[in-house]
């Protein structure tokens, strides 16, 4: 799909395999919300959405590249109900939640940039996760600036899990470097450039 979505409205995927790439979504509720299937984004700009940037559930099994997700109500992606994610070389900046993971769910990081946010990974169980549901994974590397709370571990019962994480040091070329690739490929997104290099 390409679109340009200045609305309420969510994009929602139910099963099945897609890709979603070049699109931008400003001031939507979940901009994308995935429900099982096999879905790759890439290459989306996602601007201040009320609530989730992407949301993944259903027990998908996505991969997520090339995004730029700012300004998230909620979470910037949020991986639950089993989904398991390959997050690899976004950017995910002044969100409330980088990532959330949540029980019986998997993230695995690839190079994201997390920039600003309140929390940049969480990994914890909800209020309506029973006792036997597994607790949250999340494993990889990610580079780090200026969040309030890089890491946030929370268990209701069995612990979260964050396995072989690793942290790499802040690239400021390599966060523009991944802004230049997503605007020279989107027209749309060339129209938001200078308030997107402004933040």
């Amino acid at each position: 799909t390409r679109n340009y979505t200045p609305s309420h409205f969510s994009f929602n995927v139910d099963g099945g395999r897609c890709q979603v790439y070049h699109n931008v979504f400003h001031r939507t509720r979940d901009a994308m919300d995935f429900d099982g299937g096999s879905p790759v984004v890439r290459d989306n700009l996602v601007l201040a959405p009320k609530d989730d940037g992407i949301d993944f559930g259903g027990g998908a099994s996505a991969v997520l590249r090339g995004n730029v997700i700012i300004g998230a109500g909620d979470k910037a992606v949020s991986v639950g109900e089993g989904a398991r994610v390959k997050i690899e070389s976004n950017l995910l900046e002044r969100n409330n939640f980088g990532v959330a993971v949540k029980e019986r769910s998997e993230a695995e990081l690839s190079g994201p940039i997390l920039r600003r946010n309140a929390v940049a990974l969480g990994v914890y169980r909800t209020p309506r996760a029973r006792p036997q549901d597994a607790a949250g994974k999340l494993g990889g590397w990610a580079s780090f600036s200026e969040n309030a709370v890089s890491l946030k571990l929370e268990a209701r019962s069995a612990g979260p899990e964050a396995e072989g994480l690793a942290v790499r040091p802040y690239d400021p070329a390599a966060r523009r470097k991944l802004i230049d690739d997503l605007l020279r490929d989107c027209r749309y997104c060339r129209a938001l450039e200078e308030a997107l290099r402004a933040q």
